[in-house]
């Protein structure tokens, strides 16, 4: 598993969070000097904490949290954030159509996995995949993979980093598809995964 990088140098963030085995899975990244100590994630819809990972070596924590409650999981509300001494994350909202699962890297080598929440577009549309050196340029980054949806939602495809982003200390990723607002809707619309950056070995 690669190195978690944060849009953010040297800050409390969190960077990703999808719905796995009926928990909400929940990652992040904690500035320097945090490892051993715990962070607090709270559900922001009561401010009470629902998990307290330890910083790992490399600066990242993970939490397996239940999901939030039915009334307000699909809504604005259901939100989590973590705290850490002084330092606080923004918000990182549950509710998405579509999730980065994992990504795994050997060299420049990249899987990327990511499900699509229903109801998806009539005639299939593909996942693309951009790359790019910093979360700011990700809009224009290089398109570096395109993966096809299973009728379950779920994609999966490895990529080579282009040229540009070989000697890269981190490389950012975004997957990007079109789906429906609702299940009686023909138009579709862009919905994209939370940018998950990760630290590439020398």
């Amino acid at each position: 598993m690669p190195t978690a990088a944060g849009c953010l140098s040297n800050k409390l963030i969190l960077t990703g969070v999808f719905p796995q085995a009926g928990k909400t899975q929940l990652l992040g990244v904690a500035p320097a000097a945090s490892v051993g100590k715990r962070v607090s994630i709270l559900s922001s819809w009561n401010g009470k904490p629902v998990a307290s990972p330890t910083v790992q070596p490399d600066l990242t924590f993970k939490a397996t949290v239940p999901f939030p409650p039915r009334s307000l999981r699909f809504t604005n509300r259901a939100t989590y954030i973590a705290k850490l001494g002084s330092a606080r994350s923004a918000s990182l909202k549950f509710a998405r159509r579509m999730y980065t699962t994992s990504i795994t890297a050997a060299g420049r080598t990249i899987s990327f996995n990511g499900i699509v929440k229903r109801p998806l577009a009539r005639r299939a549309e593909p996942v693309t995949i951009r790359a790019s050196a910093s979360c700011s340029a990700i809009g224009a980054g290089a398109v570096v993979a395109t993966a096809h949806l299973t009728s379950s939602g779920s994609f999966s495809t490895t990529l080579q980093l282009p040229a540009s982003l070989q000697n890269a200390p981190a490389v950012y990723l975004q997957a990007q598809t079109r789906v429906r607002q609702n299940r009686l809707s023909n138009k579709t619309y862009p919905t994209f995964t939370l940018i998950r950056g990760v630290k590439l070995s020398p």
